[in-house]
């Protein structure tokens, strides 16, 4: 993956807890945003939830 912005190709993974406007499917299935962010210009090129199908069982599509 290259940063869309920089060009640069180095990475962290930072959590954002679900107090941080986290993704609430219901009051018991909150999820933590995760955020892939560039090192080098600090910006965030990806977010993403882990195991996205606790989502799919509590929520109308």
């Amino acid at each position: 993956m290259k940063c869309p912005y920089c060009g640069k190709e180095k990475f962290v993974t930072g959590k954002q807890g679900a107090a941080y406007a986290g993704i609430t499917v219901s009051v018991l299935k909150s999820r933590a945003v995760y955020h892939e962010i560039c090192v080098n210009c600090g910006t965030i090129v990806r977010s993403y939830v882990k195991r996205p199908e606790k989502l799919r069982n509590g929520k109308k599509e």
